[in-house]
């Protein structure tokens, strides 16, 4: 089987990619990955993790020109599954998952209403929608629209980038640093205090059923608020929220939902799109939703076993070499073959 899978960075903003490829061959060893690549330093590239990496063309140049690229790449190697990984290209893909079904390429993707009804946009309106609690929100374009917002919901609020990034203010000038500091359109969001906050990777079969999860609290976290450690919890609020979420949306693929506890009610903060990077502590735990996704795009049943609470994990951060000559053949050719890092050779 080739399966092809993007997000290959592990540096300080950690990408879910080599997650799912070490999960991948913890069950099927023999599988052969294609890395799919936007930049060539991404380390990843140069772990020995994929067996080719290929450079992808940005998602700002739209859904032809990553269906171009993937149709090279399939002619070449016979794609068998895609696993996009990242939030920004999400939206190429469900564009083009027609084209890659007629290719017998499988690919497990919400539909285009479900992605942009998690939004960090739509949220609010969502969670109210099917009775769950996620803290107030309002879109900001301008600085005189974020200025309207903190009226309503008062100090403190998170200005929240739509992709990325997350910036807690607490007065008026540090709102006007804020926003142009993010500079783009922005969520102002009520600010919740949080007690503990946990995390809930799952997989859904697109049909509405949770084919799989498992939930964290996390234990030490970056400095933009990711998990970089935590402990497995069985928490049945946690999961009768995800499940709404999943028969709600009919979602098809992994995703993440964010939840804070603020001492009285378990508030969502983000439903993520995509695995986290967290993953592959998942499925050392025994929660393989990667290898459950693989099998249930061959049209089998996948069995995911529930996760044992009590389980720890850390991020353990770590120094790999490799030859500038083969980040010069990838930026030029546009594709390398694996690279096993000098220090496995000693």
């Amino acid at each position: 089987m080739i399966i092809a899978v993007s997000a290959l960075g592990r540096s300080e903003v950690s990408q879910p990619g080599i997650a799912v490829v070490r999960s991948l061959r913890r069950v099927r060893p023999d599988v052969t990955i294609i890395g799919l690549a936007y930049d060539s330093t991404e380390s990843g590239i140069y772990t020995g993790d994929c067996d080719v990496v290929y450079l992808m063309p940005y998602p700002s140049q739209g859904e032809r020109a990553l269906s171009e690229r993937l149709d090279d790449i399939h002619s070449r190697h016979r794609l068998d599954v895609v696993i996009p990984c990242l939030d920004n290209e999400l939206l190429n893909y469900i564009a083009v998952e027609g084209d890659l079904q007629a290719r017998n390429i499988r690919v497990a993707l919400p539909s285009s209403k479900a992605f942009h009804r998690r939004t960090k946009s739509n949220l609010y309106k969502l969670c109210r929608s099917l009775g769950l609690t996620s803290p107030r929100a309002f879109v900001a374009c301008t600085i005189e629209q974020a200025q309207d917002a903190t009226e309503k919901l008062g100090f403190p609020v998170m200005l929240k980038g739509m992709e990325f990034g997350a910036i807690k203010v607490a007065t008026q000038a540090e709102l006007v640093s804020a926003f142009y500091q993010l500079n783009a359109l922005v969520l102002v969001q009520k600010f919740v205090e949080p007690e503990d906050e946990y995390c809930c990777v799952g997989l859904g079969d697109g049909y509405g059923n949770l084919v799989g999860s498992c939930t964290i609290r996390k234990t030490t976290t970056t400095a933009t608020g990711k998990a970089f450690g935590g402990i497995t919890v069985n928490n049945p609020t946690i999961d009768a929220a995800v499940g709404r979420l999943v028969r709600a949306l009919k979602w098809c693929g992994i995703f993440e939902v964010e939840f804070v506890w603020d001492k009285h009610d378990y508030q969502i903060f983000e439903m993520n799109p995509r695995a986290p990077a967290w993953l592959d502590a998942a499925s050392q735990f025994g929660v393989n939703l990667p290898v459950a996704m693989v099998d249930m795009l061959q049209g089998k049943k996948p069995a995911v076993k529930p996760c044992e609470p009590g389980q720890l994990f850390a991020r353990h951060a770590t120094d790999i070499t490799f030859n500038l000559a083969d980040m010069a053949s990838l930026m030029q050719k546009g594709v390398m073959e694996s690279v096993v890092p000098p220090a496995a050779h000693q």
